[in-house]
């Protein structure tokens, strides 16, 4: 199984993620609480920063392409490509 770590308000987690669901919604459906809003890819509010990994987004209309380089990723449109990835939502 995929394995999701993240840090969110200064704390490391690791959540299982189902393939083809979102960063956002695997950590959502661990019950921590991402910051988020549209969940189309238009607003940034679920910005974070990949440290590891590879991710594919569908959209990501909210992020310049200095974000994308930078390895900013829109959580609620971030698919895991990779069996682990470490996703840090503090780090903007």
């Amino acid at each position: 199984p995929e394995k999701l770590k993240l840090k969110l308000n200064g704390k490391e987690h690791t959540v299982p993620i189902r393939k083809g669901e979102t960063v956002l919604a695997a950590t959502l459906r661990a019950g921590l609480p991402a910051a988020y809003s549209c969940e189309s890819g238009v607003c940034a509010t679920c910005t974070a920063k990949l440290k590891e990994g590879r991710v594919r987004m569908e959209h990501h209309d909210a992020l310049e392409e200095q974000d994308i380089k930078r390895k900013n990723i829109l959580t609620c449109q971030a698919v895991q490509l990779t069996r682990e990835a470490f996703v840090d939502f503090d780090a903007l």
